[in-house]
């Protein structure tokens, strides 16, 4: 009976962990990053007065977004990670709940995607190739890649 309860308890403090790590990791965007992204944009882009409210309207979009998909992500996450404290744990709602996290990680970077053409179709023609040499540098940035780990992986 005893090693019962220390199993549960066991169990249960590893969910309490690890919705604590998703909780650190998957918290608040820093807003003065964002806000950082959205200057270098304007002034890389050069952009006019009309073009850059047009380009806060975008971000704020994109930003909402983003927000929902990531709170249904970590809900989704801890559900997943709470199997594993059951003794009756479902690999088939497992795969389920995983296949929805893939999914909604899909949805995050297809959003940022339309985001930045929305973006792209702000700019006119002289602003176009600085889009292009812009956007090149800031996909590390939206990978989430650390410039301090190396090159990035890929081709």
């Amino acid at each position: 009976m005893k090693i019962q309860i220390f199993k549960v308890g066991f169990f249960l403090l590893l969910l309490l962990n690890i919705v604590l790590l998703v909780l650190l990791f998957q918290g608040r965007p820093n807003p003065r990053r964002i806000v950082n992204i959205r200057e270098k944009i304007s002034e890389r882009l050069r952009l006019d007065q009309k073009q850059n409210d047009q380009l806060m309207d975008l971000a704020f979009e994109h930003r909402e977004k983003i927000t929902v998909l990531n709170k249904k992500q970590r809900v989704l996450i801890i559900e997943f990670f709470g199997e594993m404290a059951k003794e009756d744990e479902s690999v088939h709602l497992k795969d389920k709940l995983l296949d929805e996290i893939r999914v909604l990680h899909g949805e995050k970077v297809s959003v940022t995607y339309n985001h930045f053409k929305d973006i792209q179709a702000l700019c006119n023609e002289d602003q176009l190739s600085a889009f292009q040499e812009m956007f090149g540098e800031l996909i590390p940035v939206l990978s989430g890649y650390d410039h301090s780990q190396g090159p990035p992986p890929g081709p």
